[in-house]
């Protein structure tokens, strides 16, 4: 049964889609490592083991990288979570998400998991861009201007327009209705209620739409505009840009199937997985926390105050630990809970989550059942 548990983890190790690693926490080398995260920095398994993550890491990132990596080796703290860059073998540069903590109760070795972010860094550089190019349309690629008409329903557009949506130019009617004829089906009526409201209170225009291309191609599009309004405050004329913003929504799902993959990480992990909200109550949990807890589905537990499935004896004890994590702590204990007249013991850790303006938004927490090691 041993030989079959490691030979499942290794199998777990090496298919895993993210990079998996473990490390000397004195020297920073590799000590053992997954195929994905050889993929991820170019290496080759026998040429990264044995060399520091040092030698790897982006010069601007290191100082952080060490300063963490030392807190943990000291006992200061059990876990991190990192954006930083490697120096992918070819040279270019690879942006992760690292994730480090102890394995086990020595400080000797740490276990690091690593995620591609690249595409998502090169998604947010695009949407920054985007935004910029908006004041620049008629010298960037892929936007072009317009002016419509109102009152004729007559529009004038910049041949980026016309290339844009891959029509010849002569061939096209540059009308509302005829731009509306080549909008998705799904998408006429929103796109039509936006104009017809737009119009009536001479509000801009800012919508997006499915642009057909043909009869199964499309394009994603964003169409901005601001209004010109008549004495009386009638719109009698807009003045705008159409973006192609295919790339970023491509990239965007791309983004979001990555992280249903790191979902379904989670919830094959044989630990309970969970966070806790601002209001101290469960805010999601994965498939071993809730046999963990005895409950089949999620909304058994969802929602209900986390300090709910602690003991009276240790209750005063982990809310402390909890008020910590909201002010930055991280922390590791254990505790005892009576399940069904058996008593069961249980190692927990919290580890404050913080958004992009680094107020901490959630607690994320890990509980492994020791009953049966001890």
């Amino acid at each position: 049964r041993i030989r079959e548990s490691e030979a499942l983890f290794r199998v777990m190790f090496e298919q895993a889609a993210v990079g998996v690693a473990q490390l000397d926490s004195q020297t920073g080398a590799f000590l053992t490592i997954n195929r994905r995260y050889c993929e991820i920095i170019g290496y080759r398994e026998a040429d990264i083991l044995g060399r520091s993550f040092r030698e790897i890491t982006h010069p601007d990132d290191l100082q952080e990288d060490l300063i963490r990596m030392e807190a943990l080796f000291a006992g200061k703290s059990t876990h991190y979570t990192l954006e930083k860059r490697y120096l992918h073998q070819d040279g270019h540069i690879v942006w992760v998400n690292l994730s480090l903590w102890a394995a086990g109760e020595s400080p000797d070795h740490h276990m690091a998991i690593v995620e591609d972010i690249t595409e998502r860094k090169q998604a947010e550089l695009l949407l920054r861009e985007s935004e910029a190019r908006l004041t620049e349309s008629q010298s960037i690629a892929r936007i072009g201007s317009w002016d419509w008409d109102v009152v004729n329903d007559q529009a004038w557009c910049s041949k980026a327009v016309y290339t844009m949506l891959h029509f010849e130019q002569e061939t096209l009617d540059p009308a509302l209705s005829a731009f509306l004829e080549m909008t998705h089906p799904d998408d006429k009526s929103r796109v039509r209620e936006h104009v017809q409201s737009s119009l009536k209170i001479g509000a801009p225009l800012n919508f997006e739409y499915r642009h057909q291309i043909s009869g199964y191609e499309l394009m994603y599009v964003r169409v901005l505009g601001n209004p010109t309004l008549s004495e009386n405050g009638e719109v009698i004329s807009y003045h705008g840009v159409t973006q192609d913003i295919t790339a970023l929504r491509e990239s965007e799902q791309a983004l979001r199937n990555r992280e249903l993959r790191y979902r379904r990480l989670v919830e094959s992990l044989p630990v309970c997985v969970h966070t806790i909200d601002k209001a101290g109550c469960l805010s999601s949990i994965n498939a071993s926390g809730l046999q963990m807890l005895g409950s089949a589905s999620e909304s058994g537990v969802l929602g209900k105050p986390y300090l709910d499935f602690a003991s009276d004896a240790e209750r005063d004890r982990i809310g402390h630990l909890l008020e910590e994590a909201w002010e930055g702590s991280n922390s590791e204990f254990e505790y005892q809970v009576s399940f069904n007249g058996r008593e069961r013991c249980f190692q927990s850790s919290f580890v404050p989550l913080s958004g992009p303006d680094g107020t901490i938004e959630e607690v994320l927490g890990h509980t492994v059942d020791l009953t049966e090691s001890r």
